[in-house]
């Protein structure tokens, strides 16, 4: 099957994907906010974090629309445009994507540390109560905000990996630099180096 087909059966999965995610996560919400459930504390809030995280994140996938591709040493995150918007508003998008996954992972860690704390040190819950569990939130934050301005800042084109782009955008998608946005890239390793 041709990567025009997979384009094609990624745009649709995303649409359930998101109508999933919107229905899934609202339903979560409603339950945790609007009803008082006993018993588990401060988890209710771990878990509305993790709804809006997911809204967002959602939302953010659904209007990029992204490709990664591996080619020639190197990986690229293709924002297939829905507007013509500038270059800089591309950057910032894709960088914020680039954000998003490093959210998942500290989200991830953050949800492992909590349930240790349950399991092995219930005297150590209160960590994530009151005003500490927004500390939580802002080291969360911090960690995305890092990998978005690390993404802006390094990732940024040339004239080696535009020539790759259009080969790329022009053998196995179908498409120009012109329905495309801000490319991120990043190095992975010399083609003769075995991991």
């Amino acid at each position: 099957m041709s990567d025009v087909f997979w384009i094609h059966l990624t745009d649709i999965c995303s649409s359930v994907g998101l109508f999933s995610s919107v229905i899934g996560n609202c339903t979560l919400l409603i339950l945790l906010c609007g009803r008082s459930v006993s018993g588990i504390g401060s988890y209710r809030y771990l878990m509305i974090t993790f709804c809006i995280f997911s809204l967002v994140f959602t939302l953010l996938e659904k209007f990029m629309r992204p490709l990664m591709h591996h080619y020639n040493n190197t990986i690229m995150v293709f924002q297939r445009k829905r507007f013509d918007f500038s270059n800089s508003f591309a950057r910032i998008l894709s960088a914020s994507y680039c954000g998003c996954f490093a959210m998942c992972f500290v989200m991830f860690a953050v949800h492992f540390i909590y349930r240790y704390y349950v399991a092995c040190r219930p005297d150590k819950l209160s960590y994530f109560r009151g005003r500490n569990y927004f500390y939580w939130i802002i080291g969360m934050f911090l960690v995305a905000l890092s990998w978005v301005a690390f993404a802006y800042a390094f990732f940024q084109e040339d004239h080696e990996t535009r020539i790759d782009e259009e080969f790329v955008l022009s053998t196995c998608y179908d498409l120009s630099l012109q329905d495309v946005g801000y490319v991120p890239y990043a190095f992975v390793s010399p083609k003769n180096d075995i991991w």
